[in-house]
């Protein structure tokens, strides 16, 4: 008989033990991983009910084949809308992460391409933004404030702009976004833009200039 396989997808979300990335579904209950570990018959992987004070937990190999199978659980397991809806947050938070669309985009993507009750069962529209905008400046990791403006140094993932490849490439390229960085006395101006404005500005015979002092 062959073994039994989890349904494991990404959700970029914190479980109940704290860890981040992949959630499983067996028999419609939902796992969070939990732990994985070397054994002489290859690897193994931990998941535990994602089901608040639940601590049944399974054992399934790297590919998520059932090695030892679950115990029964004391709940009932979450309805299919509730999973499917889990499973789009996650989506949802993913892809936040890993492209440069707008927020609205991104949260658009997926409220238009699930079906009302799961709709149902998601966070609001409003909440779903707050989730990719922290989600947006967790993975950035943006440095502390500088004591001083003559050593401020710009990392290189903020001086750079990801956009589409012009070339048809499923792959975002980087584009330079830190135009210049100009010493004044104890002081720095920064001029970030995309090139295509830079071009329009070297176009255009009359700049307007607004001034704002700290």
């Amino acid at each position: 008989m062959a073994a039994r396989k989890l349904k494991i997808y990404e959700t970029c979300m914190a479980s109940k033990n704290k860890q981040f990335g992949r959630k499983a579904i067996l028999d419609s209950h939902v796992y969070c991983f939990n732990r994985g570990y070397g054994t002489l018959d290859g690897c193994r992987c931990q998941w535990i009910c994602s089901h608040k004070g639940c601590n049944v937990t399974l054992l399934a190999d790297s590919d998520g084949n059932i090695k030892k199978e679950p115990r029964d659980h004391l709940h009932y397991p979450p309805d299919a809308a509730s999973r499917e809806a889990n499973i789009q947050v996650g989506k949802l938070k993913k892809n936040a992460k890993e492209t440069a669309a707008k927020t609205s985009e991104v949260v658009d993507e997926v409220r238009n391409n699930v079906s009302i009750a799961i709709l149902g069962r998601m966070p609001s529209k409003q909440s779903l933004l707050q989730q990719v905008q922290r989600s947006r400046k967790e993975e950035l990791n943006a440095p502390a404030n500088p004591t001083n403006f003559v050593n401020l140094v710009i990392p290189h993932k903020f001086s750079v702009h990801q956009k589409r490849d012009s070339m048809g490439g499923a792959e975002l390229v980087e584009e330079r976004f830190l135009q210049s960085e100009i010493p004044v006395a104890d002081k720095k101006i920064l001029i970030f833009a995309r090139q295509k404005f830079m071009n329009l500005l070297e176009d255009t015979v009359d700049w307007l200039i607004k001034i704002i002092k700290g």
